[in-house]
């Protein structure tokens, strides 16, 4: 049973980085909507002239992609603990 064991932890602690990298994209993504929202709306192919998003919104996101990108470090953490027992 071992090997089912490790096998679990290390699918586990892939799943926790590929949310956590998933999350820092968008972390990434979110900040630079904060910094330049105007470039951010100018990038939007339908309507580059429309009104940009707000800075509420962009912090909305941004923290959205934050705890994702939270939630995935947890995964490895805990996933990661319960192998050291």
């Amino acid at each position: 049973m071992p090997f089912k064991s490790k096998v679990a932890v290390t699918v586990r602690v892939i799943s926790g980085i590929i949310v956590s990298l998933f999350g820092a994209v968008g972390l990434l993504f979110g900040l630079i909507a904060i910094l330049d929202p105007v470039g951010t709306k100018m990038a939007d192919d339908p309507d580059p002239f429309g009104t940009p998003p707000s800075r509420i919104e962009s912090a909305l996101l941004t923290l959205a992609f934050a705890v994702i990108a939270g939630i995935g470090v947890l995964i490895i953490w805990v996933a990661t603990k319960k192998s050291d027992k």
